[in-house]
Formats: C-alpha cells, structure tokens, sequence
C-alpha cells in the first residue's frame, strides 16, 4: 500500500529510433497518471464498443512513463512538468483506437507508393521483387482505387497485399522489407522516424499552447471535478464514425473542455476553412493552432508510421497524437478528395491542335546540330510535345476547356490549368489504352508495348537528335520553374499587401472610435440609445466574449450587473493577455487605466486583429448601451 511504482528498466524503449532511459516520477506526477488514466478506463469499460480494452490502456500508461521525461525535457523550457505531464497522459488515454480516423487502406496506399519509390531510386527491384506475392488481383483487396502509370498495372496490387497482411501472412516478407529501408547505408530509415517525431512533437507543442493559453469559463471549471466531469455524453463524443450530428448536449463542449476538444476534432477538422474550425473551436488561438498544423510530406509520414509500427516505437503509442500525424497526412493525400458530384470530363471532343503555328528557336550552343530543323520552322504542339517527351499525344481528343474552367474556379492559374488539363487529357488516353490492352494482344508485347517512343526507335535515333529533346526537356521545365516561382513571390506580395491593409483599417477603426469618445466628452451630453426598434432590458446576456479594462472602483461595480457574461479586470490588475487573444472585442474606460497596461492591451489587440471600442461617458448603464449597441450591428439577432 502506498508504495512508489519504481521505474520501467525492463525493456528497451525507443523514440524516433533513439534509446531512452525511463526517468523516476514525482509523486505529482504518478497522482496525475493514475487519475487521468482511472478516469478515462471507467470510460472505456462503460462503452465496449470504443474497442480500447484494459490490457490497451496500461500499454498507452505504461509507454507514457517511458517517455515523459523525454517530452518534459523537450517542452521544459515553455512549460512546467506538471502541465506536460497532463497534457501527454490526456493524449494517451482518451479511449479511441490509433489510426481510427485515418483509414487504414489510405495510409497504407500511401506507403506503398512510397516505397515503390524508395526502391526504384536506390536499384533495390531484385531484393523486393521476390517478396511480392505472385498473383493478386486490385479487386481483391480493399483499397482507394487510382490509375498509376510510373509501375507495371499488377505491381501496386502486390506491394499493398504485403501491407495489408503485415501481421499475418505476410510478416515475414513485410519485416524483409522494411529491413531494405533499415540497412541503407543513405540511412533513410532515421529521416523517416525524424519527420514522424517533427510532426508529432509539433501537433503536441499546439496541443500543450491550448492547455495552457485557452482557459474554460469560470463556471465550467467549477464543475470539472475531474477529467470525465466536464464531458457530457462521453460515449457519443468518442463514438468514431457516425454519419448523424452531436447531440445538442454537447454543444458547449469546447467552452468547457478546449482540450480534450482540441484533441477529438482536429482530425475532423484537418483541412476545412479557418471560419469552420473557429465556429467548431469556439475559440479564435485553438482554430488558429489548428489551422497552421501540417506535415511536410504525405507519402513519407505513411512510409514512417509502417517503419516505427514494425520496430515498436513510442510514437506509435501515444494514441491522439499519433492520429492526428496520420489524419493529417492522409487529408493531404491525392484519393483523399472524394468527390460525389460529377466533375468536368478529362477531355474534350475536338482533336489535338495540329496547326504549325509555334516557330522554332534551336537550343542555344555553339552552332547547331546535324539534322536540325532551320530556325524558324513551324510546327505544332503534337510535335514539338513528341520532341520534349518522345510521346505522342493522342489523335481523338483533345484539352477539356470545362476541366480547365473548373481548375480555374479553384483557384488555379489559367496558365497552370492549361497544364493540368493537358495532363489529365493525356492519362486519360494511356488509362483507356491499357483497359482495352486487357487480355488482348498488346498485352501480350510486355515492356515493348509500354516503352516510350524513343526508345522504340533504338538504333535508329541519332545521338543528335537524342541531345536536342533533352536540352529542350531541360529549357521547358526551366521555364516552369522560372514561373511558379514569379507566381510565388507575386502571391507573397499579395499576402503583404492584403496585410497591410487590414492593419491600416484597424487603425482607423480604432482612431475612428477615438474620435467619437472625445466628442462626446467634450459635448458633456451623451446621446440616446439608437435601436429603439430593439429596446433593451437589463441585465444583457452579451453573445460574444467581451472584455472589459479599466474604470473605477464604483463604475466598475455599477456596470458589472447590467452585462452578465463580460469579462471585466480590475484596474491594478496586470492584463491577461492570454484572454485578450481569445477575445472577439476589447472595451477599454480610459479614466482609470495607467499608460502601461493600456499600450499593452492595444498591443495585444492589433497583434491578434481584435476590435478596440472605447467608452464615452461616465454612466455605467450608458457604458452599457454603448456595449449593447455595437453587439446589435456587430451580430443583429437572425
């Protein structure tokens, strides 16, 4: 009874491929786990369905132990012990499985075409080829279909049947493979756990920013008797994949828990608008967090998650922080935009242009080559896409100018769209070639059939020749990258200057409101009310979060009862500045506040793009209506 649980030194713990040392806890923090996962384990008994079992729950506690010294050392500059001690066992032990809200199909896609990659990069087909089982049909398997031209038609089949089934049937072929990636002298597996270990320290950095900058109301605290207490209607909260909406109980959630909210919805919310994830935040920092969270390489965090799953690592472990990498990851992946609607066709009607319209400029070099076309020749683009490429573009379709249009309204520029449909016109031809090639002859031609036009010819193209479609390869791609990267710094350009401007509109606003104060003291009559179409009684519940700065003692006790839900701070008071980036606006009674908090509080506000209002009396109920008044234009009632 009562004895301090010693340290795990049992096994051999890794992080990101690095050993770690269990550290000894505090009896604070040994409190703090038992707590946080005895709570959450009542949770998971109640509701058998979240299929989190108590063998589950201690392997989540246990891997917690082993790496919290490792987190406290990494966040213990910003952030007490004690705080990242909660946040990590909160993480952990909400009772949602990993990997739940990212398909696992999808993120194992993901990986295979990353390893499809890795592979043809670094020459390794005759180690991986024999592991790939020999016959495996895509309807088969279950898996995000899509057309893939860089790997023979059956070959993605087979790598994904491996991954599929790397807990069963295939884990001795699956542990041969990733063995590939562990002993490349490039050492590419580190770099794979790196980005994974990056992403998910960064997501938990966010999470521990809402933990501590993001407080619930006052009367939600109170309630919070323990991490279970503030969540009602736990079991349809971590219900995974329901089509129908929360219940209207749980419509304050994220006022009263912002971080356990912060952790079940950001997979959800992974790739909406700011003004969505604000309106299912509730508060501004956490969709701001949220909305700045992204790994840097999709195909590489589905590869890495395999890597750490098949070596046991601690990553793996940590449940909402692990599915969030992953939901991020696989939001960013190409088969992850379903769309139900029909969207433009691939192609249009007409045929490829084949006028000879564009004039020939031969690469720059000393003189020209033997067998090139004089210097202003004309010619077309299937010719001069046959000279870049060695392709042909096909004979009976041409440029969808809908699916241009579409790429258009999205954003895109006319120039890239161009480029994009021309793509899609041209996968569209070879993905109707080859479902037509199926069990007919041209199957039957192997490789040859599938070999690009230039080397089909073999012997018979010249070296020449050979030189010149590379260079204008080479001239073509440097023109695209001389673009994109002219869109980009004009794009920054844009993105200052929009900024600017909405700095500038903020110092009008707030010299605007100035003015109207100094006129109506200098006036020494306030005016009335103006909505007298919608008369107020007090006390006023005000919608939004309002603060509230300064004023006297006797002033700030008369308007306190007539605006029930403001937030007001006591004049020698040093303002939080936390509550001032959560705020929607910031009322300031400038008669009774020093200089130093003032220009903080501006500061703050201007920082954070929050409204400033100013009061101009001394009355309390007409400080009040003013409140009243700007609530009503701000936000009139539906």
């Amino acid at each position: 009874m009562g004895k301090k649980k010693t340290t795990l030194q049992s096994k051999a713990w890794r992080l990101a491929g690095e050993s770690l040392q269990p550290a000894a806890l505090s009896e604070t923090e040994e409190r703090i786990l038992s707590d946080t996962f005895a709570a959450f384990q009542r949770l998971s008994m109640e509701e058998p369905s979240l299929g989190v079992g108590a063998a589950a729950m201690r392997g989540r506690e246990t891997a917690v132990r082993a790496c919290l010294g490792y987190f406290c050392e990494r966040f213990g500059d910003s952030y007490e012990r004690e705080a990242v001690t909660q946040a990590l066992a909160t993480a952990a032990a909400i009772p949602v499985r990993v990997g739940v809200y990212a398909p696992e199909s999808s993120v194992l896609l993901g990986a295979a075409l990353w390893i499809l990659d890795y592979v043809e990069k670094e020459n390794l087909q005759p180690e991986v080829v024999p592991l790939l089982p020999e016959d495996c049909e895509a309807d088969e398997l279950s898996f995000p279909p899509i057309a893939e031209f860089r790997y023979p038609q059956e070959l993605l089949p087979r790598m994904m049947y491996v991954l599929l089934n790397r807990k069963s049937s295939s884990l001795k072929e699956f542990r041969k493979l990733i063995g590939l990636i562990q002993k490349n002298k490039r050492d590419d597996a580190s770099k794979l756990r790196q980005s994974f270990r990056d992403a998910l320290l960064d997501y938990f950095g966010r999470f521990l920013e809402v933990c501590k900058r993001v407080a619930p109301s006052q009367d939600s605290a109170q309630d919070a008797a323990s991490p279970l207490a503030p969540l009602p209607n736990a079991k349809d909260l971590f219900a995974v994949g329901k089509k129908q909406p929360p219940p209207p109980s749980l419509k304050d959630l994220p006022e009263r828990t912002p971080d356990v909210t912060f952790l079940l919805k950001t997979p959800g919310l992974i790739g909406l608008p700011p003004e969505k994830m604000r309106s299912e935040l509730y508060y501004r920092r956490m969709s701001e967090l949220l909305s700045e969270f992204a790994v840097r390489d999709p195909y590489e965090i589905c590869a890495a998650y395999l890597l750490l799953e098949r070596e046991n690592d601690l990553l793996t472990s940590l449940n909402t922080l692990t599915n969030a990498v992953l939901a991020c990851a696989e939001r960013r992946l190409p088969w992850a935009c379903a769309h139900s609607g029909r969207l433009p066709p691939a192609h249009g009607d007409a045929p490829s242009e084949d006028a000879l319209r564009y004039v020939f400029r031969a690469p720059s070099g000393d003189g020209e080559p033997d067998g090139s076309p004089p210097a202003g020749a004309l010619f077309s683009e299937p010719q001069l896409f046959y000279m870049a490429t060695g392709y042909l573009l096909p004979r009976d379709r041409g440029i969808s100018q809908e699916l241009s249009a579409w790429f258009q309204e999205e954003g895109i520029s006319e120039a890239r769209s161009r480029e994009l449909s021309m793509a899609a016109m041209a996968f569209s031809a070879a993905s109707d070639a080859r479902t037509e090639a199926v069990g007919g002859v041209w199957e039957a031609a192997g490789a040859e059939s599938n070999r690009p036009a230039g080397e089909a010819r073999g012997a018979k193209q010249e070296p020449d020749d050979a030189e010149r479609i590379a260079e204008l390869a080479r001239q073509l791609k440097s023109a695209k990258q001389s673009a994109h990267e002219k869109e980009q710094a004009i794009r920054k350009l844009e993105e200052q200057l929009r900024d600017e401007q909405k700095r500038a509109e903020q110092d009008r606003m707030e010299l605007r409101g100035l003015r109207d104060t100094l006129f109506r003291t200098r006036s020494g009559e306030a005016p009335e009310f103006s909505s007298a179409d919608q008369p107020v009684q007090f006390p006023w519940q005000v919608r939004r979060r309002v603060l509230i700065f300064g004023g006297h003692d006797t002033w700030s006790k008369s308007i306190r009862p007539l605006l029930p839900g403001a937030r007001f701070y006591e004049r020698e008071s040093l303002p939080d500045l936390n509550a001032v980036k959560g705020a929607d606006v910031v009322w300031i009674q400038a008669n009774a506040l020093s200089h130093k908090f003032y220009y903080r509080i501006i500061e703050t506000a201007r920082r954070e793009s929050i409204p400033v209002r100013y009061f101009g009396f001394a009355s309390a109920r007409k400080c009040a209506e003013q409140v009243v008044e700007n609530e009503l234009e701000e936000a009139p009632e539906s």
